[in-house]
């Protein structure tokens, strides 16, 4: 197991380093540099907004379950439709948050599909939970960029072509990522149903309030760490004359940090 751990551990920095560098590097930049700094800059802002309710969008479900299936793998088939139900009930509660705020924020309808990206997100990282948690390491290896991988060959390509060029570029980077996020979300939840036998959404109180008291720990941490790293880009857009030209300046030197801190993020989880 140990030796399956770390030679799994050095795929997954191997195939993030090479597909996530294309995607940062390539489509990313690329989107950036077509939209303009003020453009990419507000779509950074709306992107970052979004991540100070994530903790609505999870609770710490995701930190809680990899833990606990990776201890008790037998109760995937018990606990997994509770949560999913679950997941599904905050990711409404996240979404009326966000266009709540957004709105008396004035933010554009932008925000919409945004929030949708990070209800996906959530989702996926609560399937890979699950994956991982049964110590199926190559496909959760595979999943942790099989969005990236998607959106370089499907929109990295016409950005490279000059496709988009004359056209707003940020839509279409934003609808691209709720399709390929779709399609990730997808296969994670179809890999469970074929080898964990789970379909239906369920709700249990019960099961779901001590799940939330054990993940509450996990869920504090995430919310200190969130707004730690996400708040200034809000402030940035918010405060400055020329917020959305500055966060998109901002976004570029961003990026780099994201880069950076790749192997920390991807080693912890």
């Amino acid at each position: 197991m140990k030796k399956a751990f770390v030679l799994n551990l050095i795929f997954l920095i191997t195939i993030n380093l090479v597909i996530k560098t294309l995607y940062l590097f390539g489509v990313d930049r690329g989107v950036q540099n077509l939209a303009g700094t003020a453009g990419y800059g507000l779509y950074f802002e709306l992107f970052n907004f979004t991540f100070l309710f994530q903790i609505l969008n999870d609770l710490g479900i995701q930190y809680y379950n990899n833990r606990h299936i990776s201890q008790h793998p037998y109760l995937l088939g018990k606990y997994f439709p509770h949560l999913l139900g679950a997941k599904v009930v905050l990711a409404g509660g996240f979404l009326l948050a966000v266009l709540g705020f957004g709105a008396m924020a004035g933010y554009p309808w932008l925000l919409a599909p945004i929030a949708g990206i990070q209800i996906l997100v959530s989702f996926i990282s609560y399937l890979r939970s699950n994956i991982s948690g049964l110590g199926w390491y190559f496909t959760d290896s595979i999943l942790s960029v099989l969005d990236r991988l998607i959106l370089v060959l499907g929109l990295g390509i016409p950005l490279w072509a000059g496709w988009l060029d004359g056209k707003s570029p940020v839509p279409v980077f934003i609808f691209s990522q709720l399709a390929s996020l779709s399609i990730t979300a997808t296969v994670a939840f179809l890999l469970l149903k074929k080898k964990a036998a789970v379909i239906r959404l369920r709700w249990n109180p019960y099961l779901n309030l001590v799940v939330l008291k054990n993940s509450y720990p996990y869920a504090l941490t995430v919310i200190l760490m969130t707004i730690y790293t996400r708040l200034d880009a809000v402030m940035i857009g918010r405060m400055l004359p020329n917020g959305q030209e500055e966060a998109g300046w901002y976004a570029g030197a961003y990026r780099l940090l994201d880069a950076a801190n790749m192997i920390g993020v991807l080693f912890a989880g």
